[in-house]
């Protein structure tokens, strides 16, 4: 699935400015992504940074799940592959994520 064939689908009488933003901004989000490796990456300031991009460009919480993994590299990516059939909303990957990220964090502080 192509990202403009996405955007197209969930975007029924939309203005044609906003429609390019989003276009333009999914494109940018997929040709120059703000990554997340995991570890020692900082999840809160990465999902504030892609939940306001994704806000900007209007994107529903079904899309941003095929958009996400195009930020995720290394052992982000890895989990995200192997949880992705859980991940049935954007609520739910982003709860994940956190958790996942402060049992890292505790583990390291111990």
């Amino acid at each position: 699935m192509n990202y403009s064939s996405t955007l197209n689908s969930s975007s029924t009488q939309i203005d044609p400015a906003l429609s390019d933003l989003r276009k333009a901004i999914v494109g940018n989000l997929i040709k120059n992504p703000k990554t997340f490796r995991g570890g020692k990456d900082d999840v809160k300031k990465w999902l504030e940074d892609i939940e306001h991009l994704l806000e900007i460009a209007h994107i529903p919480s079904n899309t941003r799940l095929d958009l996400i993994s195009y930020s995720l590299r290394g052992d982000a990516l890895e989990w995200y592959k192997t949880n992705r059939l859980s991940f049935t909303t954007w609520e739910i990957f982003v709860s994940s994520l956190k958790k996942l990220s402060l049992q890292i964090f505790m583990k390291k502080s111990h």
